[in-house]
């Protein structure tokens, strides 16, 4: 079902990104770094990434949009899924995670 659904409409007809990058800004984002200095990242920091940002709010829109499709569909909240997906850009460059965030 969740497959089927998800092949059949685009991402903006399934998930709110904006309303999940909203949601990472107003959160914020700490990084511990090997040797455990904590630094501040995200939007309005030195350590922002555009493309990380918005490649983990679109994992978080779309697992948010599955979570609430299970439910309409009568499944209980805490259903056991797993999902995988693949990052596709234009240009073929897929964002990767920043070294602040390794």
């Amino acid at each position: 079902m969740i497959h089927h659904w998800l092949a059949s409409h685009t991402l903006d007809d399934v998930a709110d990104v904006d309303a999940a990058i909203s949601a990472i800004r107003q959160k914020g984002d700490v990084w511990y770094r090997a040797d455990g200095t904590a630094v501040r990242a995200g939007y309005g920091t030195s350590y922002y990434d555009a493309d990380y940002e918005y490649a983990t709010a679109v994992s978080s829109a779309i697992a948010t949009a599955v979570k609430d499709k299970l439910a309409e569909a009568g499944y209980p909240p805490d259903i056991d899924y797993r999902w995988g997906g693949e990052v596709r850009c234009e240009g073929g460059v897929a964002p990767t995670t920043p070294d602040y965030a390794r």
